[in-house]
């Protein structure tokens, strides 16, 4: 895959007017929009609640902005329902509601009534990835709910199923047949610390799960991670993208270096959140990102790494979502995402 430095996004946003979040995505990056999660909107809109729809036993307290599964009573009935529903590959099950998505069927709405951004190649989603929904929800003793051997599994399933729900609304509905869906897994900059006792293998098989699921909807998936992690687990699954936020770690990726090199020379690629989703921002330009851009490139290349496919298989995104921020620096990060990557594509293009 050849993003050539095209710009995206995290999708986090903290806009509360959905066109108007909307028309920036599609005027910053047309390329590859991302459909916006506005939180700010109501709580249904949060990372947890946006994706819970169906999933057994699990309580949306919007009063108390709870989420959370119940699980001392009978479960029993509602485990059967969502098998059945597993086993049937009933995908329009796990569908996403409009009052948990308005920036999804937004975007959709913006794209049919003013048509596609010239030059729109790929399309993004994503989902709350199974490890952070699992490890964040817990039950109703505070219990994270991936520890619960059949509800742990449930999480996995329905992260997977809503992903394939997404390709295909986001296919059907814009006529665009490249579809990026990303898992958002920022609970993996805790791995490796005594708040979490999950292996790397099941790490790996969980999200392998969900990215499997992707695949078979002919989509290419990718994962973002907003701390700083063990690498090498992404790069042992079977990702296409693995999203870091490059503005403050990029020291982290040089640590693997041959799994690095594989995971380039197997067509995979990087987005480089090269521009920060904070406070920092009022203090950088477009030239000084750019810099700190080629100086990541130059570190990764004295370790061995090929130039051309650093630039090549690369996006370049914020260093996280913006949904905290307000709206008037998360728009300026926006801004200058769009012109660090034109910068560099002109750069690229000679």
């Amino acid at each position: 895959m050849k993003f050539g430095c095209l710009a995206t996004a995290i999708s986090s946003m903290p806009h509360d007017n959905v066109k108007k979040a909307c028309r920036l995505v599609l005027d910053l990056m047309p390329e590859v929009p991302v459909w916006p999660q506005l939180p700010n909107l109501n709580f249904r809109e949060n990372m947890y609640a946006q994706y819970s729809e169906n999933m057994p036993c699990l309580v949306i307290d919007e009063n108390r902005k709870k989420v959370y599964f119940k699980t001392d009573g009978d479960v029993t009935s509602e485990l059967e329902k969502f098998y059945e529903k597993i086993i049937a590959d009933d995908v329009g099950y796990f569908k996403i509601s409009q009052d948990h998505a308005s920036g999804l069927y937004g975007l959709i709405e913006e794209i049919k009534s003013s048509g596609k951004p010239a030059g729109m190649k790929w399309i993004k989603g994503q989902v709350t990835g199974p490890v952070t929904f699992g490890l964040t929800v817990t039950d109703q003793n505070n219990k994270s709910i991936l520890y619960d051997e059949q509800l742990g599994d449930t999480v996995v399933k329905t992260c997977a199923m809503k992903s394939r729900w997404q390709v295909r609304m986001l296919s059907e509905s814009t006529g665009t047949s490249n579809v990026i869906m990303f898992i958002d897994e920022p609970y993996l900059s805790s791995f490796g610390s005594s708040f979490v006792s999950i292996s790397r293998e099941d790490i790996i098989k969980h999200l392998n799960e969900v990215i499997t699921a992707i695949h078979s909807e002919k989509a290419i998936a990718g994962i973002h991670c907003c701390g700083n992690t063990d690498w090498s687990i992404l790069m042992e699954t079977d990702i296409d993208i693995i999203s870091f936020d490059a503005y403050n770690y990029i020291e982290s990726m040089t640590l693997y270096p041959e799994k690095l090199k594989e995971y380039f020379d197997n067509g995979k690629c990087l987005a480089w959140g090269i521009v920060p989703s904070s406070e920092n921002i009022e203090k950088e330009t477009r030239e000084n990102l750019i810099k700190r851009f080629n100086n990541g490139v130059d570190m990764l290349v004295n370790k061995g790494l090929s130039r051309e496919q650093l630039w090549n298989q690369c996006l370049i995104t914020p260093s996280c979502g913006t949904g905290s921020m307000a709206v008037e620096l998360a728009e300026k990060v926006f801004k200058l995402n769009k012109e660090v990557s034109d910068g560099l594509r002109r750069n690229t293009n000679g």
